[in-house]
């Protein structure tokens, strides 16, 4: 199961800092909850500003979201289908999810 969290432009830096922060290269959950935040890092053909291209996985493997395909969109109004694997960094943090109450 993979659901797509957002896409939106981002600096390098900021990127980075949220994705790589204090997780370890390989780290894994573990439970119903457990999950994955996948966040790949493109570039706009038109424009070449960063996208970032976050999906919820139960896996942790790359694989799975590089052999996907998914709808890249820029605020310059490029578009592209593209696949996972073509992102130009791919990163992996362990994702813990929870259950919410509605009242």
């Amino acid at each position: 199961m993979v659901l797509i969290l957002f896409m939106t432009n981002y600096s390098k830096t900021l990127f980075e800092s949220a994705f790589i922060a204090s997780f370890g290269e390989r780290c894994f959950l573990e439970g119903p909850l457990a999950a994955y935040a996948h966040s790949l890092l493109y570039r706009c053909e038109q424009c070449t500003e960063p996208l970032v291209l976050s999906v919820i996985s139960e896996e942790a493997n790359v694989e799975t979201i590089d052999g996907d395909t998914y709808q890249v969109k820029c605020m310059c109004g490029w578009k592209e289908n593209l696949p996972g694997f073509q992102a130009i960094k791919h990163y992996v943090v362990p994702w813990e999810r929870t259950q919410y109450n509605s009242a």
